[in-house]
C-alpha cells in the first residue's frame, strides 16, 4: 500500500471510532421505542416501557384513521412478523392485551370498510368486499329491523343514498356503489310509526311497539286520551294501501258496543293516520225527532190544500 492509501485507512478508522458511540446510542435509543406506522393519526416512535400494550400505543398514536383497517395488522419483532386480528387491536379486556417488546413495529393496514347498524354481523370489511351488496353479505345480511329504504354510505362528510332494497332483490335497474377505504356503510332501523290529530291531549306521530302501542286505543291512551270536545263516535282512519295511491278513509264508532273488538279497537299499521273529530256545536238531532217533524210538516201541508 502507498502513503495515500494507509492516510485514507487511518481517517476511516478514526470516523468509525469517532461515530461508533453515536450509532451504539442511537442503535439503544431505537431498542427503547416502539414504532407505529400506518392508518394511524401521529403515526412515529413511542418510548417502550414495561406492559406496554398493543391497544395503549394505538391511543398514544392518536387512534386509528377513518381508512384504517381494524380487524388486521402487523407487528414486527426482530425478523418475526406476527399478524394480529381485530381481538388483537381491540380486545375485551387489558390483561388480554398483547404486550409490545422493545424495539417491536406495529403497522396498521389501510382498506377497511365498516358495516354498521341493522346487519347481522356489524364491524370492519377489508376492501374485498368492495361493493354495497358484498359488504352487506359479508355482514351477515340486514335483520328483519332495517330500513332498506334509507341505506346510505357515510364518506368523509357526504352521504350517498343507495337503494339496499332493489340491490338485495335482484332489481335490474338497481344501482351497486363501489366502496372505498374509510368508507362506513350504514343500515339504519326501520320505525314504524303512526299519527294521530285532532281532538287529543298530544296529537303526535308515535312509534308502534308490540304490547304497547298496537291498537287504536293503545294510541290515544298514549296521545293524552281524548279532550272534552271529541266525538269519539267518528273518528277517522286513514290508511294507504300503496305508495301514491290516495288513501283508504274508515270511520270507527268507539261508543258502538255492536260491533266486534276488531271493528271497534283495530290493529293499527305502519303510516296509519288517525284523526279524532270535534263534536258539532248545537245539539244533533235523533230519527225519531226527524220523523216527527216530517209528519208535522207533511199535517200542516194537507191541512193548508184542503182549504
Amino acid at each position: 500500500m502507498g502513503t495515500r492509501s494507509h492516510t485514507a485507512v487511518l481517517l476511516l478508522a478514526l470516523a468509525f471510532s469517532a461515530l461508533a458511540p453515536s450509532l451504539a446510542r442511537a442503535d439503544d435509543d431505537r431498542k427503547d421505542h416502539v414504532y407505529v406506522w400506518g392508518e394511524v393519526k401521529n403515526p412515529g416512535a413511542f418510548p417502550w416501557k414495561k406492559g406496554l400494550t398493543v391497544p395503549e400505543v394505538i391511543r398514544l398514536a392518536g387512534g386509528f384513521t377513518e381508512a384504517a383497517h381494524r380487524n388486521r395488522a402487523t407487528l414486527t419483532r426482530g425478523k418475526r412478523e406476527i399478524t394480529l386480528t381485530a381481538d388483537d387491536l381491540t380486545p375485551a379486556s387489558e390483561r388480554d392485551a398483547i404486550k409490545l417488546e422493545r424495539g417491536d413495529v406495529l403497522r396498521i393496514e389501510r382498506g377497511a370498510l365498516r358495516v354498521e347498524g341493522e346487519v347481522r354481523s356489524p364491524g370492519d370489511y377489508g376492501l374485498e368486499h368492495g361493493t354495497v351488496r358484498q359488504a352487506l353479505i359479508a355482514a351477515g345480511g340486514p335483520t328483519p329491523a332495517a330500513d332498506l329504504d334509507s341505506v346510505y354510505i357515510a364518506r368523509g362528510g357526504k352521504v350517498i343514498r343507495v337503494d339496499a332494497r332493489a340491490l338485495l332483490t335482484g332489481g335490474p335497474a338497481a344501482e351497486n356503489p363501489t366502496l372505498e377505504p374509510g368508507d362506513v356503510l350504514h343500515v339504519p332501523r326501520s320505525h314504524s310509526r303512526v299519527t294521530i290529530a285532532g281532538e287529543v291531549n298530544r296529537p303526535g306521530a308515535y312509534d308502534l311497539e308490540p304490547g304497547k302501542l298496537e291498537r287504536l286505543e293503545d294510541l290515544i291512551a298514549i296521545a293524552g286520551g281524548p279532550t272534552a270536545k271529541a266525538q269519539v263516535a267518528r273518528i277517522e282512519l286513514r290508511r294507504a294501501t300503496r305508495a301514491g295511491e290516495r288513501p283508504q278513509v274508515e270511520t270507527i264508532n268507539l261508543e258502538d258496543p255492536t260491533q266486534d273488538e276488531l271493528q271497534r279497537n283495530p290493529v293499527l299499521q305502519s303510516g296509519d293516520y288517525v284523526v279524532v273529530p270535534a263534536q258539532r256545536r248545537g245539539r244533533s238531532m235523533g230519527i225519531n225527532e226527524v220523523y216527527q217533524i216530517g209528519v208535522l210538516i207533511l199535517t200542516l201541508v194537507s191541512i193548508l190544500m184542503g182549504r
